[in-house]
């Protein structure tokens, strides 16, 4: 008799804290375009995933100018990668975070708390919604329509992403500007297994 034995996946330490603000140190920083950055963060340890779920997002603060100011913020990467966050920010004039984080030297750092959010994914088209402290909704669908602008093209960005990890003969259709699609988009989407005529970009 044989016995098969299938080691399981490793439950690695969780950085995010919903009380506690967690520091976080900059460790790299790409200019996507003239107005967009992707910061990479540090995380406690080589060993820590964030612990943010799909759907969530982290809350960033920063005292600037002696007022404590607090931005929502979905990161691009999620508890895939081990180790560090990447944040894709679009820098305003004037935008108090956005600019303090585009003035960010490597070895600075941020303070970050969470995970929040109302929505979770859960995989195979199913959703949670918080729709109260008490109420908590399920939801299902075949398909997901997204409308997004602006600041909510992270979001449905990151969902996208967890998607894609679990899809097969998917088509990409990719629109938006050329920086984040050549150099964030199309390179995600390489590293994820998909085909370059399977990516339509506009």
């Amino acid at each position: 008799m044989w016995w098969c034995f299938i080691k399981p996946k490793p439950k690695r330490p969780v950085t995010l804290d919903k009380v506690n603000k967690i520091p976080l140190t900059l460790i790299e920083k790409t200019i996507i375009s003239h107005d967009t950055r992707q910061f990479r963060f540090s995380l406690p340890s080589s060993e820590h995933v964030l612990g943010l779920p799909v759907g969530g997002f982290i809350n960033v603060s920063a005292t600037l100018e002696g007022k404590l100011v607090v931005r929502p913020y979905t990161p691009i990467t999620s508890d895939d990668e081990v180790g560090y966050m990447d944040l894709m920010i679009k820098v305003y004039k004037e935008g108090k975070m956005s600019s303090y984080m585009d003035q960010l030297n490597i070895g600075d750092q941020i303070m970050v708390r969470g995970p929040s959010g109302k929505i979770r994914y859960l995989g195979q088209g199913s959703f949670e919604f918080e729709k109260s402290k008490s109420i908590t909704l399920k939801v299902s669908g075949k398909r997901v329509g997204m409308v997004a602008g602006g600041s909510g093209i992270t979001p449905m960005l990151q969902l996208i992403h967890e998607v894609l990890k679990n899809e097969n003969d998917t088509v990409i259709l990719l629109c938006g500007p050329p920086g984040l699609v050549k150099q964030t988009c199309l390179p995600l989407l390489t590293e994820l297994g998909y085909q370059e005529e399977n990516i339509l970009v506009f």
